[in-house]
């Protein structure tokens, strides 16, 4: 009984795992695609993606870029 528990919890994982990447593939290639059309708008908000970056992060980031 336990092992068949272990399975189907495995096999839920992969699938949600499968949908994720698909989830995340659809988007790369509507980013693509938008890029592709309209080049780099960076102003357009469709064209944003979200994200969030530790002040730390972006402190290094913009170090190692030489902008700060």
């Amino acid at each position: 009984m336990t092992r068949t528990l272990f399975i189907e919890e495995e096999v839920r994982l992969v699938i949600e795992r499968r949908l994720k990447y698909i989830r995340a593939a659809k988007n790369i290639a509507r980013l693509h695609s938008v890029f592709r059309k309209n080049y780099c708008r960076r102003l357009d908000i469709n064209n944003y993606i979200p994200t969030i970056v530790s002040r730390h992060n972006l402190a290094n980031a913009l170090r190692k870029a030489n902008i700060l």
